[in-house]
């Protein structure tokens, strides 16, 4: 056994002899840890999975939106929980935006707890103005007019 109160510890009103001195008393219920740790995973797994979730919704925007003759360009970016994705058109032609905004519809429906930032605009609206953030990702691009 110990010698003295070396191995002495108090938790609370609480006192343990430590032997061996390796042993570990044991913590209240209220003081625990693992509580927090598990929600500070959990808060992290949401994160990761919202992330992966963000991408796998850009890429089937992309992939859709994509094959709509007439789009130039597709960017998009992801700020908090809002999911921005802009389409440029060579020009300002009815159908295409119509054909977008279908598209934008069929997204908004398959996920409606993801709030969306779309935007649609020409490519001439976007040389005059410099629409694009420059923190914005390309996720399609079209050099020359088809």
């Amino acid at each position: 056994m110990a010698n003295g109160n070396a191995n002495l510890v108090s938790v609370g009103e609480e006192k343990y002899l430590l032997d061996p001195p390796m042993f570990t008393p044991p913590v209240p219920d209220y003081k625990r840890a693992t509580p927090l740790s598990m929600e500070d995973e959990y808060k992290s797994f949401s994160v990761d999975s919202a992330i992966s979730r963000f991408n796998k919704i850009k890429n089937l925007f992309r992939n859709k939106v994509s094959n709509i003759s007439g789009v130039n360009q597709i960017v998009g970016f992801q700020h908090k929980s809002i999911l921005h994705l802009w389409t440029v058109l060579h020009e300002d032609d009815v159908n295409t935006y119509k054909k977008v905004y279908r598209t934008q519809r069929e997204i908004r429906r398959q996920f409606p707890d993801v709030q969306f930032d779309f935007f649609v605009f020409t490519e001439k609206e976007q040389k005059e103005a410099g629409i694009i953030p420059p923190n914005f990702e390309t996720l399609f691009f079209i050099s020359k007019k088809v």
